[in-house]
Order: C-alpha cells, then sequence, then structure tokens
C-alpha cells in the first residue's frame, strides 16, 4: 500500500495520473476533510466510519461486492485506531481502494481539505480532487530585510526555501572586506511609518556617520542587490518557463532592488509587510505564502480563461453534451475539458460500438460518465478544469474544445 505524507500538486497529480488505467471492479475512492479541532482524531474517524459504511451500502447495491471486503476496506479500517496517522499535519486524506488488495491501494494525505465523498466504480474518481489540483504554477518569493534575505520556492499549496549558493545573503557578508562602508551600519527597526503601517519604516543610518557616508551605504546595497539579483536569475534560470517573482520586505529594500534587477518576471505587485519575528531572516513562512499566491493566482487562472475564449469562439470544435464529449474523449480529441465537480451522469459507454447511454438514475453496470470524461482527456494528454456547475460555459453539463 502506497502510504505517504502530504505531497506538492505536482507530485499528487502523478499519483493520481498514474491510477487512470486500473478499471477493474469495484474501486472505492473516498475524500475525507480533516478539521483543525481538539478533537480532531475522533471527528475524522467517525466521519471515515460513515464514508467506509456508505461504501459497502453502494457495493451492496449495485451487486459489486468483492469477493473479500475486509481486504478491501483494510486501509480506511486500520486507521481508525491509529491516532498517530491524524495526529500529522494534513489537510484532508484521499483513500484509493483496490480490489487486488492493500498493496495495490493508496493512502494520500492532502494539503489542501477536499469534499466529504464516496465513489464506488470501475475507476477511481479523480474529478472531486481535480480542481484542486488545477490551476497551479511555481512562483518565488524573494524576502527582503537588513538583516538578510530568503528565497523560497512555492505553488498554490506549498513553499520551501531555495539555497543562493555562491551568493551573499546579507549586507554585512557582501561587505565584509568594505571598511567605508562597514563604518556605517544600515537598518529599518524604526517606528511604523504614515498610517501606522509595520511595513513603512525609514532606514536608519548609525554609527560615525561622515559626509557622504549615505552614497556609501546605498551604493554597498545596490552592489549587494546586483549580486543577489545575479544568484537569483541563476537559480530561476533552471525552470523550463520563467516563474514569476515576488518581493516582499520594507518598502525602501524593494525599492533598490528593483533599480538593479534584471529577471523578465518580476511582478509589479508586491508583498507589501515586513513578516519576519525576531531574526531578519525568521520569515512567517504561512503569510508569505498565503500572499504570494493571492498575487498569482490571477496569472495561474489566465489559461482556463483562455480556453473559454477558444471554446466560445470557435463553435465547430466544441462539444458540450455527455455522449459527443466523451466519445471525443475517448479519440483523444479533447484539448480542455470543463467538468462540473458536484453533478453526476450515470450510464453506460461501449468504445468498440462507439455509443454511449445515459440513464436519469443509477442501474447496476453504470459508471459515472462525467469522470469517465475525465479520465480519458486526462490520459491522451489535455487540460481539465473542474469547477462548478455555474462556471461551465453556456450552463452545460460538461464542455470540450477539441483539437480537431
Amino acid at each position: 500500500m502506497l502510504h505517504e505524507p502530504s505531497l506538492a500538486s505536482d507530485q499528487l497529480r502523478h499519483t493520481l495520473l498514474r491510477t487512470l488505467d486500473t478499471t477493474s471492479c469495484p474501486r472505492v475512492t473516498i475524500g475525507l476533510p480533516v478539521k483543525a479541532t481538539w478533537e480532531r482524531t475522533r471527528h475524522a474517524t467517525l466521519q471515515l466510519r460513515t464514508l467506509v459504511d456508505e461504501a459497502k451500502d453502494t457495493m451492496d447495491r449495485y451487486g459489486l461486492s468483492p469477493d473479500d471486503p475486509a481486504a478491501l476496506f483494510a486501509p480506511a479500517t486500520a486507521l481508525l485506531e491509529e491516532t498517530d496517522f491524524w495526529a500529522s499535519p494534513a489537510e484532508g486524506v484521499l483513500f484509493l481502494l483496490a480490489p487486488e488488495g492493500p498493496e495495490a491501494s493508496v493512502v494520500q494525505r492532502l494539503p489542501f481539505s477536499p469534499p466529504s465523498f464516496v465513489a464506488v466504480d470501475t475507476r477511481y474518481h479523480v474529478r472531486p480532487i481535480w480542481s484542486y489540483l488545477e490551476p497551479d504554477l511555481r512562483f518565488y518569493v524573494l524576502a527582503l530585510s537588513a538583516g538578510g534575505v530568503q528565497l523560497y520556492r512555492a505553488s498554490r499549496y506549498t513553499m520551501e526555501s531555495v539555497p543562493l549558493p555562491d551568493v551573499p545573503t546579507s549586507l554585512e557578508e557582501a561587505l565584509q572586506y568594505d571598511a567605508p562602508i562597514r563604518s556605517v551600519r544600515y537598518h529599518t527597526k524604526t517606528s511604523p511609518g504614515a498610517g501606522g503601517d509595520p511595513s513603512r519604516r525609514a532606514a536608519i543610518y548609525y554609527g560615525h556617520e561622515d559626509a557622504g557616508d549615505r552614497a556609501y551605504v546605498k551604493e554597498g546595497l545596490l552592489r549587494f542587490f546586483r549580486t543577489l539579483d545575479n544568484g537569483v536569475r541563476d537559480v530561476l534560470s533552471e525552470d523550463a518557463t520563467p516563474s514569476p517573482l515576488v518581493l516582499a520586505g520594507a518598502e525602501s529594500l524593494r525599492g533598490l532592488y528593483r533599480k538593479v534587477n534584471q529577471y523578465n518576471d518580476l511582478q509589479n505587485d508586491d508583498i507589501d509587510a515586513a513578516l519576519h519575528h525576531g531574526a531578519d531572516r525568521d520569515w512567517d513562512t504561512t503569510a508569505l505564502h498565503e500572499r504570494g499566491w493571492a498575487l498569482v493566482a490571477p496569472q495561474a487562472r489566465a489559461p482556463y480563461r483562455q480556453a473559454l475564449d477558444r471554446f466560445r469562439t470557435a463553435p465547430d470544435r466544441s462539444a458540450a453534451n455527455v455522449g459527443s464529449v466523451l466519445l471525443a474523449a475517448l479519440d483523444g480529441r479533447v484539448d480542455t475539458l470543463f467538468a462540473p465537480n458536484t453533478t453526476a451522469a450515470w450510464g453506460q459507454y461501449a468504445p468498440d460500438r462507439y455509443t454511449v447511454e445515459v440513464h436519469p438514475h443509477r442501474e447496476p453496470g453504470d459508471t459515472e460518465l462525467l469522470n469517465a470524461a475525465v479520465t480519458h482527456t486526462l490520459q491522451t494528454g489535455g487540460t481539465v478544469y473542474v469547477d462548478g456547475p455555474e462556471a461551465l460555459p453556456e450552463g452545460a453539463p460538461i464542455a470540450a474544445l477539441l483539437r480537431y
């Protein structure tokens, strides 16, 4: 059984994609949000027990019971008594339970809180989870303070510090051999500026200030930031495509860094706050991540808006009903799929006969057709966006922009 800690979005996406080829029945998908309450373990295990019972009831109702139900649900029921599992940091848990037994199943902590759901079908249900994975975007935050700087690599749910090899990360380190500038120290730990904003602080110079000391210090900072900019660009150039870079810290430092910056994807908007506690390098990474993602999220959503525009302006390359979309997905013709996150369509389809049959209610032998369309689109390299039904184009139950 694959039993992993919470993963970054790209790793979780990979975990889901490699389960798409498995279609033997019954496959059980359970999504479980984990609430941060003082009764965290008790609340989670009660909810899990309810979802397992619901899955068993579904199997009995539609004649899907496996040869060994206990083995099928073992990865989930084992956690009903395992308090250490629920104490680990996670916003949710995903169970992919396989009829082949526990060794073929996946239990995955999630960096987001999914809806509470259970599905028993011929394939795992990735549709309820996919809206949390797409869109995503890699971005960087460069946190500046008088005491030092730190570069962070981030995505929608994760943030990690990134080393800057052979680059000084503080002014003192950069100027350790520069006596004229080291004679005047620089910091931004002054009283809050206009309006009481703690991020707007004047620069203070102290020590043996001679004529021209301020110019020395400013030039020293600019030299330091030029070196830092070179190091940051070296790190970011390793990405296959340019990633947004967001500045954080006091306004005076951000302004000086912008004077020397040569990275084309430095964002216009900054995190205008001093989000560090105590030591200048002890940054509040949770706040940095939240504010950084808020700034780049519209950019992450841009491909979705562009695909929606193409769908609306190319009726000859669009499909907007369950049957036509699923058949196009089977042929590998779906470039972008827009699927709802709540509604379901049960029925049967026969790829060899090129037929789709939609039923008003689930019947024995049925599969969930919207999830099948999502699965086949992902298997053939298409992009999938899952959103509320009201966000789908033209009010369609499902919609697709076709490759041809």
